[in-house]
């Protein structure tokens, strides 16, 4: 009887927790994306493996990408400068400057309202980094990802996108 009791309770408490909700990124971080993949370009298998520096300025609508990656034994490097304020975006690469029309609306960097809570977990171990887990499906023409954001202030941490 008392097993049971026990049991009762630690069930109580753990479905009354409450699950982690979608949430978006602060107004202002910056971060290095490291970047693995893999596509198939009409029957040949390509690899996409590299590093991208992000600026993210919500309160300026400003982004700024310097990306550096190797796709299939060329290197591709490029910076990438968004000035939503100004409805302009910067590709600078090879010597060149190329500019282009940008909505002036920013996106707000945001897991989906329809994003699926899948866990919570510690990077690093017992009291290592609490992120938690989301699924997303059918976001943006993507069949699956899976997002894991900081617990506690909603910075990202890794992606994983299936197409």
């Amino acid at each position: 009887m008392y097993a049971a009791a026990l049991l009762v309770t630690a069930l109580g408490a753990w479905t009354s927790a409450q699950q982690p909700t979608p949430c978006c990124t602060p107004d202002q971080w910056e971060a290095t994306l490291v970047e693995a993949g893999g596509y198939v370009q009409g029957s040949e298998p390509k690899t996409l493996m590299g590093s991208i520096e992000v600026s993210y300025d919500f309160n300026d609508k400003k982004m700024a990408l310097n990306q550096m990656l190797n796709n299939s034994g060329i290197p591709v490097q490029a910076k990438v400068i968004m000035r939503y304020d100004q409805g302009k975006m910067y590709t600078i690469a090879n010597g060149a400057c190329i500019e282009s029309d940008l909505p002036t609306d920013m996106p707000q960097q945001c897991i989906t309202n329809g994003a699926m809570f899948e866990r919570t977990m510690h990077l690093g171990g017992a009291g290592g980094l609490e992120v938690n887990s989301f699924g997303l499906w059918n976001v943006q023409g993507v069949t699956y990802g899976s997002a894991q954001m900081t617990a506690t202030d909603c910075l990202p941490v890794s992606e994983v996108i299936i197409e």
